[in-house]
């Protein structure tokens, strides 16, 4: 079993496209360190260019990791934040580093059954209409003469880097969790179950998908259900 961890067991968190870590900023759970990832291009770091693939992220997402990786952790991504999480924990595995207790991932259809599009080619006009029709993004954020380019220029490019992501089917060797909104047409139930497939058998019977009456930003309507259900799930790795 894992050694009790005082501050609990960190949870490092992914974000959807154009987000940053301040959407974890109010996740707070007995037993657990979230750890929201902040990557370049966005909130403190809108002055950095974003990266537009996916290997380079992932090796800099690995480096920054590594310290952390001798204690035991968790992984939570959500939309191109689980895919991310998943091509990191693919890397760890073919390195020989130590993966997360359990992976949890939401709002993105499994690899195995990815849609590849190509948003990120689009007009802007076009484009923007298809981020809206996400939801939960304000249209006054595209109506901003400063601060239009730079949304325009992140969201291009996290969607680049999901949309031209390299095509792999490794299984990895750790639990896997997804959470799928009822309401969210992206990433439907059915598109979350496939998430058991990236999973060896071993840990295949442990996968479970939680069902939520939400979007596709359940991350922000639903995230202490999403905490609650975390803890409940690995009360006997946080020694809770």
């Amino acid at each position: 079993m894992p050694p009790h961890h005082p501050f609990g067991m960190r949870m490092f968190c992914l974000p959807h496209a154009g987000g940053g870590a301040s959407m974890f900023r109010n996740w707070s759970a007995p037993g657990l360190q979230v750890w929201g990832v902040q990557l370049p291009g966005r909130e403190n770091r809108i002055m950095e260019d974003p990266f537009q693939q996916m290997q380079p992220l992932v090796d800099i997402l690995i480096a920054e990791l590594q310290p952390y990786l001798h204690e035991p952790y968790l992984i939570y991504g959500h939309s191109m934040g689980a895919l991310v999480a998943y091509h990191v924990c693919l890397q760890l595995q073919q390195r020989g580093l130590p993966l997360p207790e359990h992976l949890w991932v939401s709002g993105c259809a499994a690899p195995l059954h990815f849609r590849q599009e190509a948003w990120h080619l689009l007009s802007d006009q076009d484009f923007i209409g298809r981020i809206l029709s996400l939801g939960g993004t304000p249209p006054e954020v595209f109506e901003e003469p400063l601060l239009r380019p730079l949304v325009l220029k992140l969201l291009r490019a996290d969607f680049q880097l999901v949309e031209t992501a390299p095509a792999v089917t490794g299984k990895l060797g750790c639990p896997i969790g997804a959470v799928a909104g009822i309401q969210d047409p992206h990433a439907t139930p059915a598109d979350m179950q496939h998430w058991q497939d990236c999973t060896t058998e071993d840990f295949a019977e442990d996968f479970e998908l939680l069902t939520v009456q939400g979007d596709h930003f359940l991350v922000r309507t639903h995230s202490q259900h999403l905490l609650q259900h975390m803890r409940a799930r690995l009360k006997g790795v946080l020694s809770l």
